[in-house]
C-alpha cells in the first residue's frame, strides 16, 4: 500500500473516533436527569461498526513465475445483534450474533505478468457469549467493559481473477474457528428504556485455513471495531 493510502486510512480512523466523541458529548449534555427504571432485566441491542483489520496480510502464493506479494484485507463493516440480561449491580450476560465483511486486494511484483484484475472478500459470521460490566452513573454516560468467547465462520470468496488472458472462475473456501473479543465504551441514556452505545472492540479468531488453487494457507484474523448502536430494555 502507498504512503498516501496509509495516511488516508490514519486520518479516517481519527476522524471516525472524533465523530464518536462528539456524539457522546452531545448526548451527555442532553441528558441531565437520572433514570427511574433499574438496569435490571432483559434487553436487546443492534450495533453497526466500522472494521479495520489489525494484520491485513494474507499470503496466497509466491512462486518463481507469478511472484505474488500476496493479498491484503481492507476495511469493512459489521452488524451485530444481541439479547441479554442485566443484573442489579451492573453485570450483564448476553448472546450475540455478528456479521462482518472486508474486501481483499491482491498485488504482484512480476515482470512477466504485471497486471492482475482481482476481487475477493472475507465474510465472517460469529456467535459469541459475552460478559459485561456497566458502571452506572445516574443521569450521565455509563462506561462499560466486557469480553466474549465463541465461534466464527469465515468464508473467503475469490470473485474474480484475471491475469493477462487467463481468467479464473470463482473460488470459495470456508472455515469455522474459535473467536474471542474485548470491549470498552459508553452507554448514554436517551429515554427510560433505551441507551445509545458508543464503543470499541477488538474481535479476533484463531487462524483461518483455506485452499487456494495451488496449496493450503493459514491467515490470521484480528480486527479493530469502532461501533455505535442502540440498546432497548424491556
Amino acid at each position: 500500500m502507498s504512503n498516501a493510502h496509509d495516511k488516508g486510512e490514519f486520518f479516517m480512523k481519527h476522524i471516525f473516533i472524533a465523530a464518536l466523541v462528539a456524539v457522546f458529548l452531545g448526548f451527555g449534555l442532553a441528558v441531565d436527569t437520572a433514570r427511574a427504571q433499574s438496569e435490571k432485566g432483559s434487553y436487546s441491542s443492534i450495533t453497526g461498526a466500522w472494521v479495520s483489520p489489525s494484520d491485513p496480510d494474507i499470503e496466497l502464493q509466491d512462486d518463481a513465475i507469478f511472484r505474488y506479494k500476496g493479498a491484503e484485507m481492507g476495511n469493512g463493516f459489521a452488524l451485530l445483534a444481541a439479547f441479554g440480561y442485566g443484573g442489579q449491580t451492573g453485570e450483564r450476560f448476553e448472546v450475540e450474533l455478528g456479521y462482518r465483511t472486508v474486501d481483499v486486494e491482491r498485488g504482484t511484483d512480476s515482470d512477466v505478468l504485471p497486471d492482475i484484475d482481482y476481487a475477493a472478500d472475507v465474510t465472517t459470521w460469529s456467535l459469541m457469549g459475552n460478559t459485561l460490566y456497566v458502571f452506572e452513573m445516574a443521569g450521565k454516560a455509563n462506561p462499560y467493559v466486557g469480553a466474549g468467547l465463541g465461534f466464527a465462520r469465515h468464508e473467503f470468496t475469490q470473485k474474480k481473477q484475471t491475469i493477462g488472458l487467463l481468467q479464473f472462475s470463482e473460488l470459495s473456501q470456508k472455515d469455522t474457528v474459535f473467536a474471542y473479543q474485548a470491549m470498552v465504551g459508553l452507554h448514554v441514556p436517551v429515554s427510560e428504556t433505551a441507551d445509545v452505545k458508543i464503543g470499541y472492540r477488538y474481535f479476533a479468531t484463531a487462524d483461518m485455513e483455506f485452499d487456494n488453487r495451488w496449496d493450503s494457507k493459514n491467515a490470521s484474523y484480528g480486527t479493530h471495531n469502532f461501533e455505535t448502536g442502540v440498546i432497548f430494555r424491556f
